[in-house]
C-alpha cells in the first residue's frame, strides 16, 4: 500500500459507520486521502474518523441520510467548505504549538490530531450553506406554463 498515493486527494464515503464503508474509509486515509465520512449512524461514522485519527489519517464526519436531498446537498457543500475550515483548524494548532502552548500538556501528538480533527467535524456539521440552484431556463418556463394550462 502506498500511504501517498491518494495525498491531496478528498473523498466522500457514504455508509462509513460500518461494514465496506468503514473499510473503505480506513483505506482511502491509509493511502493518504483526506475522508469525508458519512452516515446516518452518528456513533458508527464518529468511530471511524476517530479510527482514521488513530492511524494518523485526515477524516471529519457528517451525519446524512443519503435518501434526503437536502442532507446529501449539505454535506456535499460541507465538504466543499472542509478545505476552509481545515487549513483554519491546522493553522490554529500549529500556531500554538509553535508558539509553545502546548508543552506543558500531557496530550501527545496523536490525541491532539483526534482533537482537531473533532473540532473539523463539528465545525463542519455547523457550516453547510446550500447548494445553489440554477435559474430555470426559458424551455424549462414554458413547459410549466404548458402544465399549469392543462
Amino acid at each position: 500500500m502506498d500511504k501517498d498515493r491518494l495525498k491531496g486527494k478528498r473523498a466522500l464515503v457514504t455508509g462509513a459507520a460500518s461494514g465496506i464503508g468503514r473499510a473503505t474509509s480506513l483505506r482511502l486515509a491509509a493511502e493518504g486521502a483526506t475522508v469525508f465520512c458519512c452516515d446516518i449512524v452518528a456513533a458508527g461514522v464518529e468511530e471511524t474518523v476517530s479510527m482514521i485519527a488513530a492511524q494518523g489519517g485526515k477524516a471529519a464526519s457528517g451525519t446524512v441520510d443519503v435518501s434526503k436531498l437536502d442532507s446529501c446537498e449539505a454535506i456535499a457543500r460541507a465538504s466543499e467548505a472542509n478545505r476552509d475550515i481545515d487549513s483554519l483548524v491546522d493553522g490554529v494548532f500549529a500556531e500554538r504549538l509553535r508558539e509553545g502552548q502546548l508543552d506543558e500538556c500531557d496530550l501527545t501528538m496523536r490525541e491532539l490530531q483526534a482533537l482537531a480533527a473533532s473540532f473539523k467535524a463539528t465545525l463542519t456539521a455547523v457550516y453547510h450553506p446550500r447548494v445553489p440552484y440554477p435559474e430555470p431556463t426559458p424551455e424549462e418556463l414554458a413547459n410549466l406554463a404548458r402544465i399549469a394550462q392543462a
